[in-house]
């Protein structure tokens, strides 16, 4: 598969989504918004689902992981 600058990847063995900020051959270089940085092949990745993308931004996140939109009400 080809991947492209800007791309949100899930990285299959760690079960982590990243976008992808440089290829370097065959290797991606991912990104998390916090600013967490890794390698990854490019066999061990595949094209994130809309549900999984949305793990990039932080209240998506807290939406994803509990099934609810928290809004800070009781």
């Amino acid at each position: 598969m080809i991947y492209r600058r800007g791309q949100v990847v899930m990285d299959q063995p760690r079960q982590l989504v990243g976008q992808v900020e440089n290829i370097n051959g065959h290797e991606l270089i991912l990104v998390r918004p916090g600013g967490f940085q890794w390698e990854q092949h490019a066999e061990q990745c595949r094209p994130a689902s809309p549900q999984e993308a949305q793990c990039l931004t932080p209240i998506q996140a807290v939406r994803v992981i509990t099934g609810r939109l928290e809004t800070g009400d009781p």
